[in-house]
């Protein structure tokens, strides 16, 4: 009975419908699709993100960052070629020209120009200034004045001084600044020219009563040059200078002038000569200055003696006379005049032949 109970039991619990089961598998296998499907879904989209992530990582690091020029023109080369590394670019200088406006050394020109965008490993091209376009200064000397101021027609100014030379003849230029060759701008540059006035011109020194030597000394001290000596008879002792040319005593005269002396070969047959007493008095212990002139037959108002004393003192006067030279004798205190003594020829000639 137990047996059958339990057969009986078992046979009644409820079978599944088979449409039900059928319908259960659909559901399975749908869901298991979708999900698939959803797997795939997602994988798609990571391989596609990934790779674009992979992509963007290739492109940075090929694709260059564009930067903004910095401006540089008129900066000192070195400044400028900093501020460009600053800014992640580097500068190639593609030459050098003149600017009257950028001092050398300066960047004139930049290209690209300033805020234009570029990559970093373009480069920035940069003019570099010469400064202002120089010249060679021409070398004036001993150019003629008329020609040097044609040739520094374009500069700002010519200064010209004047002074003696004995080596450069009149109107020639002696110095010049700047030197010849200095590189100058003509348009803000002022030259300073010496011009030569040639030898300075001096009085011709008196050799008349000279000795030879004495005579040589003279000349060789100013200057001047001894070009010979000739002799005649006159009314100097032998040997003294009586003549002198071509320049006279006193004349002008320059350096280098060739001088010819006549001297006395001795007292002409008429001439006489005297000695003549001449008294100055001055106060005591108060100097005076004492000039004594003499014109005779070898001179004219010739300053025979020219000194201060402080006591009266007596002079002898040399004097020589000819038939047509009377002598006087003018005796000067202080430059005044003090007295005035004429010696004839014919009162001394008379002397003589009394005696």
């Amino acid at each position: 009975v137990g047996a059958r109970l339990a057969h009986h039991s078992l046979d009644l619990e409820p079978q599944p419908d088979p449409e039900d089961k059928k319908r259960g598998g659909k559901e399975k296998l749908l869901s298991r699709s979708w999900v698939k499907a959803l797997i795939w879904i997602l994988a798609i989209v990571v391989v596609i993100g990934l790779t674009f992530f992979i992509i963007q990582k290739i492109q940075s690091l090929f694709v260059v960052p564009e930067i903004e020029v910095p401006l540089v023109t008129n900066m000192p080369l070195d400044e400028a070629k900093l501020k460009l590394s600053e800014a992640g670019l580097h500068a190639e200088v593609q030459g050098e020209v003149f600017d009257d406006r950028i001092p050398a050394g300066n960047v004139v020109k930049q290209d690209p120009p300033p805020k234009e965008k570029i990559k970093a490993e373009t480069p920035v091209m940069l003019t570099v200034s010469k400064g202002k376009e120089t010249t060679a200064m021409p070398d004036l000397t001993l150019k003629e004045e008329r020609e040097a101021q044609t040739l520094l027609v374009d500069f700002k100014e010519v200064k010209i001084t004047r002074e003696y030379s004995d080596a450069i003849p009149a109107g020639q230029v002696m110095r010049q600044n700047p030197l010849p060759q200095t590189p100058v701008v003509p348009k803000e540059t002022v030259v300073e020219l010496t011009v030569s006035k040639g030898k300075e011109a001096f009085d011709m020194p008196n050799l008349i009563g000279k000795t030879k030597d004495q005579a040589a000394a003279i000349l060789l001290k100013n200057g001047l040059i001894l070009k010979g000596t000739q002799q005649e008879e006159s009314y100097f002792d032998k040997g003294l200078v009586v003549r002198q040319w071509p320049v006279q005593p006193g004349e002008k005269v320059s350096a280098g002038q060739e001088i010819t002396i006549v001297l006395s070969s001795g007292l002409k047959a008429d001439a006489v000569k005297v000695e003549e007493p001449i008294m100055a008095v001055v106060e005591p212990d108060k100097p005076t200055t004492i000039s004594i002139l003499v014109s005779d037959a070898r001179y004219q108002d010739y300053p025979y003696i020219e000194e201060k004393i402080s006591k009266s003192k007596e002079y002898s006067v040399d004097l020589v006379l000819s038939p047509t030279h009377d002598a006087t004798i003018t005796v000067y205190k202080d430059g005044v005049l003090q007295v005035t003594r004429t010696i004839t020829y014919q009162e001394v000639t008379g002397t003589n032949t009394g005696g």
